[in-house]
C-alpha cells in the first residue's frame, strides 16, 4: 500500500508506463477513505451553527481545503487510469468513460479489474506475493 502511495505521486505526470492492479485499487481505496472521511467532517460540521462566524470559517475552510484535495489528485489519477488502461490493452481514450456519471463509472471500474496482458506486472515489484489475500 504504501509502495502504491509513493508511485502514484511519484509517477503523478507519466502518461506512457504501465501500472499494475494492485496499484490502482491501492490507490483508490486511499482516496475512497479519505475522501469519504473528509466529506462525512464536512457533513458534520453544516450541523453545528453556522451562524457563528468561527464555525463559519472553519467550515469554508475545510471546504476549500476539500476541493483543493480533489483538484490536486485529478491529474494523478487521470495518469494513472491511463497507465493501468496501457496494462490491461485498453485503448487510452476510454479514460474519458468516466465523464459519464454513473453508468460509465461503473463500466470504467469494471475495466480496471481485468487482469494485466503481462501477468508479472500484476504485482508491485517490492511486494511479496506470498503476501497477497489470494494465496490463503
Amino acid at each position: 500500500m504504501v509502495n502504491a502511495f509513493k508511485l502514484f505521486w511519484k509517477d503523478y505526470g507519466n502518461f506512457k508506463g504501465k501500472s499494475s492492479r494492485s496499484q490502482f485499487w491501492w490507490m483508490f481505496l486511499i482516496q475512497l477513505l479519505f475522501f469519504t472521511a473528509t466529506y462525512a467532517g464536512l457533513f458534520a460540521l453544516v450541523d453545528t451553527d453556522l451562524s457563528n462566524l468561527v464555525w463559519s470559517a472553519v467550515y469554508l475552510l475545510a471546504f476549500f481545503a476539500y476541493i483543493a484535495a480533489i483538484l490536486v489528485v485529478i491529474i494523478p489519477n487521470i495518469s494513472l487510469s491511463v497507465r493501468r488502461l496501457r496494462d490491461i490493452g485498453f485503448p487510452v481514450g476510454l479514460v474519458f468513460i468516466n465523464l459519464l456519471i454513473g453508468p460509465g463509472t461503473l463500466i470504467f471500474l469494471g475495466i480496471m479489474m481485468l487482469p494485466s496482458k503481462n501477468a508479472e506486472i500484476d504485482v508491485l515489484e517490492d511486494e511479496d506475493p506470498s503476501n497477497d489475500w489470494q494465496s490463503f
